[in-house]
């Protein structure tokens, strides 16, 4: 019920759980961890609360927390079970946003399908003609990929995406038209908000400032044998480059000679 606080006391496991529930009140997690081969919630109404825990996914979902948000989600960390290959197709922690996400991490790879849109943090973050949406200080560390449009925080966004970084970054061969750090493409029903983010790299992403610092950043980042390839070309291959490695990679033949840092 609305008003109703609830609190978590000690870690549980759903294993396969039923995505159909609603939030309507507090939910505290208190520290706790509640891992789930599923989504945990189908919607949030706007007077409910998911906050201070995490959520650990062992499976392939569309989204770790909820299809849709009105409320508030604060301090959840959205994370893959240990030893797992878990992902979300569409988004890290939710699809459609229209309320507030603060202070949320998230190591869930996304790598999308047919989506229109996939992020990070959220597909969508839309205000409503009453609430303004929000993704504040978030962080996500991990690839997101797939779907027509991405951005490491969000695909589609109007309202606030603010103090948010994307450690992982867009990779050397991704689609950097579609395809963007923070926010992946604009939603112009409502005016976006969008300062105080961080990326990696060099990459422009819409018109968004990038807060890390220019000796910092990267030329670009390398998750796959097949970007460590193109690594070598010309247009990349030079001394004034550097690069990060993303993750493992499994090397198969000998691709040439590097200059880069």
């Amino acid at each position: 019920k609305a008003g109703n606080v609830a609190l978590v006391t000690n870690d549980i496991n759903l294993g396969d759980w039923d995505s159909s529930y609603d939030l309507f009140c507090t939910l505290n997690l208190g520290g706790c961890t509640l891992l789930s081969n599923d989504r945990f919630l189908n919607r949030m109404e706007d007077v409910a609360s998911l906050i201070n825990g995490t959520i650990q996914i062992g499976s392939t979902v569309d989204a770790a927390i909820a299809s849709e948000n009105y409320g508030l989600i604060e301090g959840v960390n959205v994370e893959p079970t240990d030893n797992s290959s878990a992902l979300a197709t569409v988004a890290g922690a939710v699809i459609d946003n229209h309320g507030t996400i603060t202070r949320c991490n998230a190591s869930l790879k996304v790598s999308g399908t047919t989506a229109l849109y996939v992020g990070g943090i959220a597909a969508t973050s839309l205000s409503t003609a009453s609430h303004s949406a929000i993704i504040d200080d978030c962080t996500v560390t991990n690839r997101v990929s797939g779907g027509t449009y991405g951005g490491g925080i969000v695909g589609q966004a109007n309202g606030y995406v603010t103090g948010n970084t994307f450690e992982y970054g867009i990779t050397l061969l991704q689609d950097k038209t579609t395809h963007k750090n923070i926010v992946g493409a604009k939603e112009t029903s409502h005016e976006l908000h969008a300062e105080n983010n961080a990326w990696p790299t060099v990459d422009e992403d819409l018109d968004l400032t990038n807060l890390t610092e220019v000796e910092n950043r990267y030329s670009g980042i390398i998750d796959s044998e097949s970007e460590l390839l193109a690594s070598t070309g010309v247009s990349y291959n030079l001394s004034s480059k550097r690069y990060r490695l993303a993750q493992d990679i499994t090397v198969s033949s000998q691709v040439g000679d590097v200059a880069y840092e």
